[in-house]
């Protein structure tokens, strides 16, 4: 997450990984300051913070190994305000 004019690490344990070589669902949620981060519609991680101002969307990642790479594809991207 971005706070402060800095990117903050908000879980750096192990997670679950997603299917390998399918098509995964990744989503976050956020709903008065709560954020869930799900993956094929399953929560596996979840925190506050009332800090952040709301209307900005980022996406970051980082890779463990030297000369590691990634590749992202986006399916049906869909940024949209929850019903209230």
């Amino acid at each position: 997450m971005r706070k402060d004019n800095a990117w903050q690490t908000i879980q750096d344990d192990y997670l679950p990984e997603p299917v390998s070589r399918v098509w995964n669902k990744v989503a976050v949620l956020a709903v008065e300051g709560v954020f869930y981060f799900l993956v094929n519609d399953s929560i596996i991680y979840s925190t506050q913070d009332h800090s952040l101002p709301p209307g900005d969307l980022g996406l970051i990642y980082s890779l463990d190994y030297p000369r590691a790479f990634a590749i992202f594809e986006f399916d049906e991207f869909i940024l949209r305000q929850p019903q209230k």
